[in-house]
């Protein structure tokens, strides 16, 4: 019992266990509030995930059932874009400016003037059940991540608990009549994009707590990089900056309770098997409204009050990175803060928006912010 408890206490403690050490927010990630300061531009949509910005200046969102096209000043107006039979996910404008959408079930479709023109729904006879990102090559290509085999987007806490790796990479040709499943047993990959010289497809895993990329003409299992590992929380999306280097959204962080409890297999069974999954010992979308969710040791309140530093069940995160795969700056919205769950982000010209899943919120951020 004392070899095992050592054990365990090095894997997730010990220095050179890098796989179960959480690095500290520091440097480039110190803490701060800077998304609190982001503009809320609305505040009026149901599960909202991504958006897009086409080559007309339209923002494209997200939600729920349907995909909403934002326009005016200020994308002030809005109005239904398309109505889908599955729940809208990740988005992206292909080569020829038609809309990709990542649909739970489904698959994914382009859409064209609302109507669908392609539906991308199987590869190597096995249905895209959770997609989760979609970008589209230099040559016209799309490609895919397929988060798991297991389970819609919806049910990403499942699949984190259950410790899967059954994600895939599928690219399509650029007509969508023939598909190649490229990668097989990723750990949850969430985040997509070409980088900017055209020559690497970059790809974020949110279970391996990893950024990698591969040469856009041989993707292999032998040809990844690591380019970021055991980052300190969840990537998710990952998008092109305009001024050069990319945008990273984290949807939750890490902490060493769910840690600990991923390696505790008869606990964490049982606990899935008889909890209600909104109280299990997990990362979360948004937190704080419920005295039932479990608290991780760390003072989280003092007199009623949520404390900015206390472990977070969930958390609101974005890093730009560099050409260099760097991490140069972060803005967060701490433990306390109500925009949690950065899904999605959107640069345009310099100017960020950025999606909070777990607060409901789209926002905007200028220059100044930035």
């Amino acid at each position: 019992m004392v070899n095992k408890m050592w054990t365990l206490f090095k894997k997730i403690f010990a220095r050179g266990k890098e796989q179960y050490v959480i690095p500290p927010l520091d440097g480039a990630l110190l803490p701060n509030n800077a998304i609190d300061r982001f503009k809320v531009i609305h505040d009026d949509f149901k599960n909202i995930d991504d958006m897009v910005l086409d080559l007309k200046g339209n923002l494209y969102l997200s939600s729920d059932h349907f995909v909403y096209r934002l326009h005016g000043k200020g994308f002030s107006e809005k109005q239904i874009y398309v109505e889908l039979k599955g729940t809208a996910g990740g988005l992206n404008i292909d080569k020829n400016g038609n809309l990709m959408i990542c649909v739970a079930g489904q698959g994914v479709l382009v859409v064209n003037k609302g109507k669908v023109i392609r539906d991308l729904n199987m590869a190597d006879s096995q249905p895209i059940n959770c997609p989760t990102a979609v970008v589209s090559g230099p040559d016209g290509e799309l490609f895919i991540t397929d988060g798991t085999a297991y389970h819609e987007p919806e049910r990403w806490y499942v699949d984190l608990m259950e410790k899967r790796s059954a994600g895939r990479l599928i690219r399509f040709n650029n007509n969508g009549t023939k598909s190649e499943v490229l990668l097989t047993s990723l750990s949850y990959p969430g985040g997509l994009t070409i980088s900017n010289d055209k020559k690497y497809i970059i790809m974020t895993e949110g279970w391996k707590h990893r950024v990698s990329r591969y040469p856009i003409l041989d993707v292999r299992p032998q040809t990844r990089e690591v380019l970021l590992d055991n980052l300190p929380g969840y990537p998710g999306r990952i998008v092109t900056a305009s001024d050069g280097g990319y945008w990273m959204s984290f949807f939750a962080m890490r902490t060493h309770l769910v840690e600990f409890v991923l390696q505790e297999k008869k606990y964490r069974l049982k606990m899935m098997k008889i909890i209600d999954p909104a109280y299990w010992i997990r990362p979360a979308f948004a937190s704080g409204e419920d005295f039932l969710e479990p608290l991780q040791a760390g003072h989280a309140k003092t007199l009623g009050i949520m404390k900015p530093w206390a472990p977070p069940r969930s958390y609101g995160l974005i890093v730009k990175l560099n050409n260099d795969y760097e991490i140069i700056k972060s803005y967060h919205c701490r433990v306390d803060g109500k925009r949690h769950g950065i899904t999605g982000l959107c640069d345009d010209a310099g100017i960020l928006f950025a999606v909070s899943k777990g607060n409901s919120l789209v926002l905007r951020a200028g220059r100044e912010e930035l």
